[in-house]
């Protein structure tokens, strides 16, 4: 309508490249230009940074995380769990399975329950390790003298192992009719039967793994017993679980998604130009940009949890659309300008300069995050800034120095470049050309 009524402001439209994002971008093709190199070692030594930041990133989940940071029952919470020991009760449960009513299962369980004695993450009676188990039931029944003397027929010794060929079931029958309500809690006599060692534990989240590691040591006696199975578990260990799939899923699917990317970029640049290269150019600064992100993450202190995690699958999100705008915008731009360098201030100045108010904009909307009460969110906008903020350095910097040694690598071998001038009018001479 404006048109129509000769109101369109074309002299403020035709300016747009006058103004300072536009120059401020077009200035970066300078590196690109006389300083590629630099700019490309540069890169390869701070990937190189992130990747030993990403080898030694902490992987942390913890519940109380998501308690806001002023609430008072998560100062109760770190008073109880940091001042005192096992203030929360914490009971660590391993559940045996199989053939575990016989005389060799029933003594390696004795064994077992012995060994924790040794267990530093274990809470320690004047008696031994605080462990309710079929073999405490049957020590606190040795009171008993009616109990004891049927269970001595039955093959128990005073030390509380039994002998060669005698007959735990009916041992232990006999305990759950004598103190049904505490043999209940640590033995199901149902087929197939089933042990519980409940065991009160003080490792809470931050040492979960050498106390799971040292029960499998403390058990290994009778998990090595024939069709019988020990396992250690606490809602800890559950999350230390979900953590390292966590872990192992996100580095596959990492790896799929930037290969499955790779040939997609591939396929269509050799389709369209027949310069499949090109994809491989298009896609390597974003491989970069999910390095600097994790390095970023191990240098200010942030783990990798169940929400930071998403950060890799945003940066390649936004990283991939961003270099492909480039490459494509320099294809165009050299179908314009013989010159690479003109080439490249073009692009860099009008794709560059909307890709930086893009990305300003996006890291703004996430930033919002920080402001967050809870720790993981505030964590999870801080690492989604250096993401879109690294996303936009590799399309803006590394991206053109790229193309810049792609396209001279190709005037080196008299063949101009996909899109220039120089290809357009020769391309008559060479349908077929297939080149890199």
């Amino acid at each position: 309508r404006a048109e129509r009524r000769g109101t369109l402001p074309t002299n403020r439209l035709a300016g747009q490249q006058r103004r300072w994002l536009v120059r401020g971008s077009a200035a970066t093709a300078v590196l690109a230009e006389r300083y590629r190199w630099w700019v490309l070692g540069a890169t390869t030594l701070l990937a190189g940074v992130g990747i030993f930041g990403l080898a030694n990133l902490e992987t942390e989940f913890s519940s109380a995380a998501f308690v806001p940071d002023d609430a008072r029952i998560l100062q109760t919470y770190d008073t109880l769990g940091k001042q005192y020991e096992s203030g929360f009760g914490e009971i660590t449960d391993v559940l045996i399975e199989g053939a575990i009513l016989t005389p060799q299962a029933h003594n390696a369980l004795v064994e077992a329950i012995s060994n924790l004695d040794d267990n530093p993450w274990v809470v320690q009676q004047s008696r031994g390790a605080e462990a309710l188990s079929p073999v405490s039931v049957l020590a606190n029944l040795t009171t008993d003298p009616d109990f004891m003397a049927g269970a001595s027929n039955l093959g128990l010794q005073p030390d509380l192992t039994v002998v060669a060929g005698a007959d735990v079931r009916s041992l232990y029958s006999e305990a759950f009719d004598i103190a049904p309500d505490t043999m209940g809690q640590v033995f199901s006599p149902n087929d197939p039967p089933a042990i519980r060692v409940a065991i009160s534990t003080t490792a809470a989240e931050e040492y979960v793994r050498e106390l799971n590691a040292q029960l499998t040591a403390d058990f290994a006696a009778i998990a090595a017993l024939d069709e019988v199975s020990a396992l250690a578990t606490n809602e800890h260990v559950v999350v230390t679980v979900v953590i390292d799939a966590l872990n192992s899923s996100q580095t596959s699917s990492l790896a799929i998604t930037l290969m499955a990317a790779m040939a997609l970029l591939t396929f269509g640049f050799w389709l369209e130009y027949r310069r499949p290269m090109l994809g491989v150019i298009t896609i390597a600064p974003v491989i970069i940009v999910v390095l600097w992100t994790y390095g970023m993450m191990a240098a200010s202190g942030i783990p990798f949890g169940p929400v930071t995690a998403t950060t890799a699958a945003l940066a390649i999100g936004i990283g991939v659309p961003y270099t492909i705008h480039i490459t494509h915008r320099y294809l165009e731009d050299r179908r314009r300008f013989d010159d690479p360098g003109a080439a490249l201030r073009s692009t860099t100045g009008h794709t560059g300069g909307a890709l930086v108010g893009s990305a300003l904009t996006t890291i703004a909307g996430f930033a919002v995050l920080i402001s967050s009460s809870l720790t993981p969110f505030q964590q999870f906008g801080i690492v989604t800034a250096y993401a879109i903020g690294f996303a936009l350095l590799g399309s803006v910097i590394v991206l053109p120095s790229l193309l810049a040694m792609w396209d001279q690598w190709h005037q080196r071998r008299h063949e101009p470049p996909v899109g220039s001038p120089a290809r357009m009018r020769a391309v008559q001479l060479s349908p077929g050309s297939t080149g890199r």
